[in-house]
């Protein structure tokens, strides 16, 4: 059975909060510009809330965070594919100066991502 989009983002959030990586505050604060999750969902925001999940997590935590954070849900990013992109491209936007890093994040990065992401980057 296919999942929505609705389903596969509040599984996505709910992974980011059982690693303990954001709490639920967080998310709230956000995703405030998008009535936080529920609004998100209620208007089919889906990519808005990837988008802002992703700049908030570029900008508070540290690159060896974000590659283990891409390795790890590398399978959970390509649940929703024209959704889910904007999310791993947010994230690998964030060092698109560093060409290095941005090679090893679009490694990182699910398979289906990678030739629009080295488009995109490189």
């Amino acid at each position: 059975m296919t999942r929505s989009s609705s389903d596969i983002l509040v599984h996505f959030v709910d992974c980011l909060l059982s690693v303990k990586l954001l709490t639920r505050k967080q998310i709230d604060q956000i995703l405030a510009d998008i009535d936080g999750l529920d609004g998100a969902i209620e208007q089919e925001f889906h990519i808005s809330a990837y988008e802002f999940l992703a700049m908030y997590i570029a900008d508070h935590f540290q690159y060896e965070e974000i590659c283990t954070l891409l390795a790890n849900n590398r399978e959970k990013l390509a649940l929703d594919l024209g959704v889910q992109y904007y999310f791993v491209e947010m994230l690998i936007g964030k060092f698109a100066r560093d060409e290095e890093r941005i090679i090893n994040l679009i490694s990182l990065a699910p398979d289906q991502y990678k030739p629009y992401l080295e488009m995109r980057y490189r």
